[in-house]
């Protein structure tokens, strides 16, 4: 079982995907209000929609924008077709998985009525959320050995492109306060 695909990712994957968790921990621990909230969703959607888009798939995307209302109007640029798409899916999938555990991050911190918003893109009940993971964790197993090495990259690809995502929308948004702050 040491040889499967889902470990052979998750090693090859481990310090970037560390780094990327690192970030957005940090991140979700500074959240304090409504705001902050929505400017995370705004980070994952900005990212998840192109990568699903060229999956062809919106499941988190939809998920997001209902919860934002509006789409955000900053997408990520750098995001072409994954070489094998199942390595863009791990990451998707993975941070899916994660969602309960950020959603009770955001409710100890700062609770669901002080963001005067519900948290559903987060709130995938646990076993929900698990159920999925599982599924796509045998889905993993199908893919033919041939394909391995195509999946690695992809997947340590994807958890760069967030990482440089996150770079780029972090200057944005500074680069807009700024410019509101001079205006005032």
């Amino acid at each position: 079982m040491w040889n499967n695909l889902h470990t052979r990712i998750r090693n090859h994957t481990r310090e970037a995907h560390a780094r990327l968790e690192h970030r957005m921990v940090s991140r979700i621990r500074r959240i304090k209000d409504k705001e902050e909230y929505h400017g995370l969703l705004a980070l994952f959607y900005g990212f998840y929609k192109p990568v699903e888009d060229s999956l062809g798939t919106t499941f988190a995307s939809d998920s997001l924008l209902k919860d934002l209302g509006v789409a955000p109007a900053s997408l990520y640029k750098g995001w072409v077709a994954p070489r094998h798409p199942v390595g863009a899916r791990y990451v998707l999938e993975g941070s899916m998985h994660g969602g309960p555990y950020i959603a009770a991050m955001i409710e100890r911190q700062v609770g669901e009525r002080q963001l005067e918003c519900p948290l559903p893109f987060y709130f995938l009940k646990r076993a929900a959320a698990s159920e999925r993971w599982n599924g796509f964790v045998e889905l993993l197993e199908t893919v033919p050995a041939g394909e391995h090495a195509h999946v690695l990259d992809t997947a340590l690809s994807t958890f760069d492109h967030f990482n440089h995502w996150i770079d780029h929308y972090d200057k944005s948004r500074h680069h807009l306060a700024a410019a509101a702050a001079q205006e005032l």
